[in-house]
């Protein structure tokens, strides 16, 4: 399974390079085989089963979507693609502005921002830079689901000129094939748990196992519920209550165990001013 991950996300970061030639072919007005960047065709994952090709359909990306992601993925996986960018204006002596980017201190690799990803696909297209923009609102699945974003700029800075970031837990998904499990830290204040007991084990009455239930049920078919109305919101909260040895956390490890999802037991001392009531509730993640 990773090594047909690996070959698609290559097939991608050969569509990439293509295109990025194109754009810089076109800037440059040297000769190409292609009048916009639009015309290079997509790598085709219809009957791809790889984790990045199911990834790519479930959410439907179109071409700027996929352009963004391998973009935002490429510092970590082959940096030297944007090589290109490090190009001196001769005019100038100094970088290309409409490439955007950032360089790091560390090894002066190019770092993509909002900018680079604009001048790839827009050109001096309004319309796409525009579009480009759309794609980090607060109501585009990059937010939403936490794939990509632009780092925060100065005031009165282009929101654009903001680092291009993917999330760690993508890069491992797509890279490794699966998320990896986060360590606890200062960083991450939590630390998964798990039991080997069963339902038999806990010990509820019957109003509680119900709602226990409930929870249950929404996990198994949330999707099929938020495509039934658009009314319904998305994610299911509960709060756990009771005396210490009430059954709390077996409850929520419970409902992890056997929707194979993780829990996490969050530490809130470390990230708030919380009043110690709420210190260390179980978290169930989904």
């Amino acid at each position: 399974m990773i090594n047909k991950n690996i070959k698609t996300i290559q097939n991608e970061l050969n569509w990439f390079t293509e295109v990025l030639d194109t754009r810089m072919a076109l800037y440059f007005e040297f000769d190409t085989k292609y009048k916009s960047i639009f015309d290079i065709q997509l790598p085709d994952i219809a009957n791809d089963a790889s984790v990045y090709a199911t990834f790519l359909k479930k959410n439907e990306f179109d071409y700027i979507e996929r352009l963004s992601l391998i973009l935002a993925l490429i510092p970590h996986i082959k940096p030297k693609l944007l090589d290109k960018f490090l190009t001196i204006n001769p005019r100038y002596a100094s970088p290309y502005t409409e490439f955007g980017g950032l360089h790091t201190s560390s090894n002066n690799a190019f770092k993509p921002t909002g900018e680079t990803l604009a001048f790839i696909a827009a050109g001096d297209d309004l319309d796409v830079r525009i579009k480009i923009g759309e794609l980090f609102e607060a109501n585009h699945m990059f937010f939403k689901q936490n794939i990509i974003n632009l780092e925060v700029v100065k005031d009165g800075e282009s929101f654009l000129s903001g680092a291009l970031t993917i999330e760690s837990n993508y890069i491992d998904l797509f890279t490794k094939g699966k998320h990896s499990t986060p360590v606890f830290s200062s960083r991450f204040p939590a630390k998964l748990i798990s039991t080997q007991l069963n339902w038999d084990d806990l010990v509820l009455d019957n109003h509680v196992l119900r709602e226990l239930n409930n929870i249950l049920l929404w996990i198994k078919h949330k999707d099929k519920i938020h495509n039934s109305s658009a009314l319904v919101k998305h994610g299911y909260k509960a709060l756990f209550y009771g005396e210490s040895g009430t059954g709390k956390t077996l409850a929520a490890t419970l409902i992890g165990k056997y929707t194979k999802k993780d829990v996490y037991m969050v530490d809130l001392s470390k990230i708030s001013t919380i009043t110690k009531v709420f210190r260390h509730l179980p978290i169930l993640t989904y």
